[in-house]
């Protein structure tokens, strides 16, 4: 026998014992702007029924009347297949009467909704939607449109929230209020069915159910992130914390409208620039509804947030969010330096579930990369201390422009990931050094210009991975450059340290097996790990200069 629910309220007892119906009183329900009608509908229609009887009459409102129905229908991902039920609207008054309720007024043109009269109820003939047609006898005859209170962009912001937070959570509702807030609008259960295949959700297939396995959060305990939203609160905030697992304290906002870069305060110029962040979200349109009609990529207040902060810092590693997918602008957005994007999915361009899987997996990848690829803002800041340090000193300013550049070229390759020719390149300022300070007289010895000293040959310990003086050694023309900054570092500058000249043999040794293509796949050269090691050592040579 089929299991007849009817909405009404205790005047409604007569009405559900002639047609045999369960009665579910319906509380007075004025708004839904903190979902009442969803709430209600998802929790007493979640059971099992086979007919949905609405007494509109003893319902106080017409408006809530429909939407109970509107939402019922909407609601295949909470309730299943009892969306489908046939719905069968009772009313003594004339169907003109319930015509012109906004929105909710289109149930009453959708295919399997009934209107009948009291005197004249019939429940055998009524049949349930198909799961097959829900689109062609439903979908298709509603058209729900956003409050006009909600701008596009918070529009973007509460949904694209959403998508990602279903994503971590499997499909399971979240518990952040804002996104359980917006979840619960007819506009976004509106959007939402039509991003999946009714039919192939309600068969249990994984591609229409979230199924999101082996994707678990990013753990990124010890390292540093900055959102920079001005929606951060409309749950971005929430859910960029759940995908980056931090320390405590290690993950800052900044949230508030901002048209550029000097817009920022003193204190938050300050955190984006001394924070030591190993990623910023950035998002492009900081500047809310002023910005809905901008359409050129350089006049978005997130594209000058981005020039400015790549200006100060280029190896500060931004994943850029934007609502746009518009080609040009996330082009534009790479060329000005940006190290990947993420689009803000907008319920306006109802993308597939597909692309919402492959827009995650895509953030998680790229997350990854530039945390892996933080270093480079450490590099940068190297380089820039050299610079600065060298600005100090009275030596060749023709020696000291080209060390300079040979370094800023060198990173220009590793940021590239050009990672061989960024360590060849980088090994040149070692030999721009040497040729500065070391000479070679006209019997071929080579001396120290300053000090006119012979320099010394030196060799390798390998037992004691250090370096020394060679008994009874002489120099050479053949003199190599490792032992050339041998004799700066220990005889010029008087250093004792003597790992430093083995790290130096040993690094200088990797570029020569590359040059003459001898060098395997395991070598650093082939890594940033190479790089970083000889870096560190050039550090510690100009600190001398």
């Amino acid at each position: 026998m089929a299991r007849t629910i009817i909405l009404g309220n205790r005047n409604s007892k007569e009405l559900a014992t002639k047609i045999a119906a369960e009665l579910i009183e319906v509380p007075d329900i004025y708004e839904n702007d903190f979902g009442e009608v969803n709430d209600f509908v998802v929790e007493k229609l979640e059971e099992s029924f086979d007919i949905l009887v609405i007494d509109a009459d003893n319902i106080r409102r017409a408006d809530v009347a429909l939407a109970l129905g509107l939402f019922l229908r909407l609601s295949v991902t909470d309730v299943g297949a009892n969306a489908l039920v046939p719905i069968v609207f009772i009313s003594d008054f004339t169907m003109k009467k319930y015509l012109h309720i906004k929105t909710y007024s289109q149930l009453l043109l959708t295919r399997n909704l009934f209107f009948q009269s009291r005197s004249n109820i019939i429940l055998d003939a009524v049949l349930p939607l198909e799961a097959e047609r829900y689109y062609e006898d439903f979908l298709d005859f509603v058209c729900v449109q956003p409050g006009p209170e909600v701008g596009r962009h918070s529009l973007a912001n509460q949904w694209g929230a959403g998508v990602l937070d279903r994503l971590l959570n499997n499909g399971v509702s979240s518990d952040n209020e804002v996104l359980k807030t917006a979840a619960k609008s007819l506009f976004f259960k509106y959007s939402f069915v039509q991003t999946f295949n009714v039919a192939d959700f309600l068969k249990g297939k994984p591609e229409a159910r979230f199924a999101i396995t082996n994707r678990p959060a990013i753990q990124a305990k010890g390292r540093r992130i900055l959102l920079i939203d001005d929606e951060a609160d409309k749950g971005w905030e929430y859910v960029l914390k759940r995908l980056v697992i931090t320390n405590e304290g290690d993950f800052d906002v900044i949230g508030h409208r901002v048209k550029n870069y000097e817009a920022f305060t003193k204190e938050e110029k300050e955190k984006i620039e001394k924070g030591n962040y190993d990623l910023i979200f950035l998002d492009l349109r900081m500047n809310g509804v002023e910005e809905e009609n901008i359409y050129k990529p350089e006049d978005f207040s997130g594209m000058k947030i981005l020039k400015q902060i790549k200006k100060n810092s280029p190896g500060t590693q931004i994943i850029m969010f934007t609502a746009s997918n518009k080609a040009w602008n996330l082009k534009a957005l790479l060329d000005a330096g940006a190290n990947g994007y993420y689009i803000k999915e907008s319920p306006e361009y109802k993308f597939s579930l597909g692309f919402s899987l492959a827009n995650y997996d895509a953030l998680r990848d790229n997350v990854k990369d530039c945390l892996r690829r933080s270093y480079l803002r450490n590099v940068d800041f190297r380089i820039k201390s050299i610079k600065k340090d060298f600005n100090k000193t009275f030596v060749n300013r023709n020696f000291k422009a080209s060390v300079i550049n040979q370094l800023e070229s060198s990173y220009v390759l590793l940021e590239a990931r050009h990672f061989e020719f960024a360590y060849i390149s980088l090994y040149q300022a070692v030999e721009l050094i040497n040729d500065e300070y070391l000479d070679m007289d006209e019997n071929g010895t080579w001396f120290i210009k300053d000090s006119g000293e012979d320099a010394k040959s030196w060799t390798i310990n390998i037992h004691k991975e250090c370096i020394e003086t060679k008994v009874n050694g002489e120099t050479s023309s053949k003199y190599p450059e490792w032992q050339k900054m041998a004799s700066l570092y220990y005889q010029l500058w008087g250093q004792t340290n003597k790992t430093v000249g083995y790290q130096l043999q040993m690094l200088i040794n990797e570029r020569n097996k590359f040059m003459h293509n001898e060098s395997n796949r395991n070598s650093p050269i082939h890594s940033e790990t190479g790089y970083l090691d000889l870096l560190e050592v050039i550090v510690t040579i100009c600190s001398f200069i």
